[in-house]
C-alpha cells in the first residue's frame, strides 16, 4: 500500500514538473531546456497563416531537367524574396513535378505577400556608380559548369552568359570602362529586386577593348559548384 501511495505522489511530482517546463522552461546553468511551446514550430493548422502555391506554366517542347532548372531558379528568387520582406519563418517546398508550395505562419496580411512574392522579378546589371547597364530581358541564358576558362588553366566554378544583340555593346563599353577603375570600383553589380546578389570584377586587360559578348560571358565565382549554380 506504501509503495502505491509512493508511486503516486511521484507521478503527481512528475506531472507538475513537467508543466512548469512547458510554462517556463529550465535553465539548468550548462544546458537549457526550453519550453516545450517555445521549442516546437506551430503548423499552420495551429499557428494561423497562409500557404501559397505557384504552378509553372510550361512551354510545348521543354524538358523536365529545363522545368527542374527553372524552378530551382524560381525558389531561390522566393526564398531571398521571403528573407528579405521578414518571413523568415516561412517554409518553401516543391509540389509534384511543376509547382512550388509557400507556407508563412502568423501572416497578418496575405494579400500583400502574394502580390510581392509572386511579382516579376527584376535583374539589372550596373556598373559602380549604380548606373543600369543591361535588364534581365536581356539575358538570353545563364548556364553554371566548372572547368577551365582558360588554355590549360585550372577547373573553377563560373557561370557562361549569353547575352541579346542589343545589350552587347553596351556592355562591352561597360567592362571597358569597369577595367579603367581602380580597384574596389572596377566591377560589374548584378541586382535582383534592388538587392546586390554579387559584383564580379573586370580585370585590367580590358582597359582599351572592354568584354566583346559575342562569344558569351564567363563570370568565375568563388566557391563551389554550388556558388555557380545559385549565382
Amino acid at each position: 500500500m506504501k509503495k502505491s501511495l509512493l508511486a503516486f505522489i511521484g507521478m503527481l511530482i512528475a506531472i507538475f514538473l513537467l508543466a512548469l517546463v512547458d510554462i517556463y522552461g529550465v535553465d539548468l546553468v550548462v544546458f537549457e531546456v526550453p519550453s516545450f511551446r517555445d521549442g516546437i514550430r506551430l503548423g499552420l493548422d495551429l499557428s494561423g497563416g497562409s500557404s501559397i502555391t505557384y504552378e509553372a506554366v510550361i512551354p510545348e517542347g521543354m524538358s523536365q531537367s529545363e522545368v527542374d532548372s527553372g524552378l530551382l531558379s524560381a525558389e531561390a528568387m522566393l526564398r531571398a524574396r521571403l528573407d528579405q520582406f521578414g518571413y523568415t519563418e516561412a517554409l518553401l517546398s516543391r509540389a509534384g513535378s511543376n509547382r512550388l508550395t509557400v507556407d508563412i505562419p502568423n501572416i497578418q496580411n496575405p494579400e500583400e505577400a502574394v502580390a510581392l512574392l509572386g511579382s516579376t522579378a527584376r535583374l539589372e546589371f550596373r556598373d559602380a556608380d549604380g548606373g543600369i547597364i543591361i535588364y534581365g530581358s536581356q539575358v538570353i541564358s545563364a548556364k553554371s559548369t566548372v572547368g577551365p576558362i582558360e588554355q590549360n588553366g585550372p577547373s573553377v566554378p563560373h557561370v557562361v552568359l549569353e547575352l541579346s544583340d542589343d545589350a552587347r555593346e553596351a556592355f562591352r563599353e561597360a567592362t571597358k570602362e569597369a577595367a579603367s577603375r581602380p580597384v574596389g570600383e572596377n566591377y560589374i553589380g548584378i541586382y535582383l529586386d534592388e538587392a546586390e546578389r554579387s559584383r564580379p570584377t573586370v580585370d585590367s586587360r580590358y582597359t582599351t577593348t572592354g568584354i566583346d559578348p559575342k562569344d558569351g560571358v564567363t563570370i568565375t565565382v568563388g566557391g563551389d559548384a554550388k556558388a555557380a549554380k545559385d549565382l
